[in-house]
């Protein structure tokens, strides 16, 4: 029996770890170019034979028409029971809403192209439904809030977005394979399971908004429950989850009788402190860090035997500085990767900020909102110095507990 349930569906991907330039390289060849010609690049086989190996997609939802719809959806293909199921997460919907939802995809194995405003025929700011249509692809499956097997694509038979615009949403759709309309669906859906494309509609637009164009958005105002306002191409779980950065965990010490804020993404010397009478309190994970890679910079670690205290800086200025012209500072080495540019890191990205102690001279690094706004207010305790900015890592899976 086919279950709707709209408020217990969780991610299968944390989105904040998504490393969005290997994304964006996996969507290129389902992504339509700027010239609107066709798509960025060529498919890569691997990515459909490792689809047709697992039978689960996920498509991360990009916005379409500046609707502000974020989320992801998850296709699992079971052959041997045919059934689909299907799990929507999504964010920034019209609240109180129907939004109809499908899976679109060609009957020829071409697979569908994330549309762009070069589709935009009538020039009214908008890609509607039929303007997109050619590179989406017709609907092979309504996301039917009953379960029922269709593709139509209009009906009352579709989800309902919450009071805050929110979607939470799970169904299984078992196929009759005796009914030959339904068996057809069903083995559109199996031809290919990578390069299919979700789509959810319903916007609410303005007065005025396409004036004098025949489509939808035609400058009536009102919820136009067939304008798309997110788009995702369906991609195997396992490819995006190989998207994800590769990230290791910053843990945090603090010595109160130094006042030495110490950081290492070594579980060694994590458990070495944590074992050992060191007078250093663990604190948590301060934030996630990136493996070595491109857009990355080595963060290096300093020892002030002067004061007891560590420092650490991106700059390689800074640590030649030091070297030459601070003989209580020594230099322990790389500490861990992070980024200097905030732009390279994407999405989840935090920018650490320095603070310095005119008093004890200390040195102590956050990226903790709260944190940071304590210490700008005098609640850390006096004579702290705002250095600005160091470098720029990930927001850890977990809270501190200082």
């Amino acid at each position: 029996m086919a279950t709707n349930t709209q408020n217990n569906t969780s991610s299968a991907i944390n989105a904040a770890l998504i490393d969005e330039q290997n994304l964006l390289s996996l969507l290129a060849p389902y992504t339509l170019a700027p010239t609107g010609t066709g798509p960025l690049a060529p498919e890569n086989p691997a990515i459909n034979a490792l689809a047709e190996a697992t039978g689960t997609v996920v498509a991360q939802l990009v916005p379409s028409n500046n609707s502000g719809v974020s989320g992801e959806a998850i296709l699992h293909l079971d052959r041997a029971a045919g059934r689909v199921s299907l799990d929507v997460i999504a964010s920034g919907l019209t609240p109180g809403q129907i939004h109809p939802q499908h899976i679109h995809g060609f009957d020829n194995d071409a697979p569908s192209l994330l549309p762009n405003i070069t589709l935009d025929a009538d020039r009214d700011g908008f890609v509607e439904d039929p303007e997109g249509a050619p590179v989406v692809a017709p609907a092979l499956l309504s996301g039917t809030a009953s379960g029922a097997v269709t593709d139509v694509e209009i009906s009352p038979d579709f989800p309902t977005a919450d009071a805050n615009g929110n979607l939470r949403f799970h169904q299984d759709y078992q196929f009759n394979l005796a009914d030959p309309n339904q068996a057809a669906i069903f083995e559109n859906l199996e031809q290919r399971l990578a390069g299919r494309e979700f789509q959810i509609h319903g916007l609410a637009v303005a007065a005025g908004e396409g004036a004098g164009t025949g489509n939808e958005v035609d400058g009536s105002a009102g919820y136009k429950i067939a304008l798309p306002v997110a788009n995702g191409i369906f991609l195997p779980l396992a490819a995006v989850e190989q998207s994800v950065a590769d990230l290791s965990e910053t843990y945090r010490f603090y010595n109160a009788t130094s006042q030495d804020h110490f950081f290492t993404n070594s579980a060694a010397e994590r458990d070495q402190l944590l074992l050992g009478a060191s007078g250093y309190r663990y604190e948590g994970v301060a934030w996630e860090t990136p493996a070595d890679g491109l857009g990355t910079v080595d963060v290096f670690r300093f020892y002030d035997t002067q004061n007891g205290t560590h420092f650490y800086t991106a700059s390689t200025t800074e640590r030649d500085q030091l070297l030459a012209s601070a003989p209580s500072f020594h230099l322990e080495g790389v500490a861990f990767q992070a980024y200097a540019d905030p732009a390279v890191a994407g999405t989840g990205a935090e920018t650490v900020e320095r603070f310095y102690n005119t008093g004890s001279g200390a040195h102590t690094f956050t990226a903790d909102p709260g944190e940071i706004a304590a210490i700008r207010g005098g609640q850390a305790g006096a004579n702290w110095v705002d250095e600005g900015q160091a470098f720029t890592v990930h927001a850890p899976l977990s809270e501190l507990h200082a």
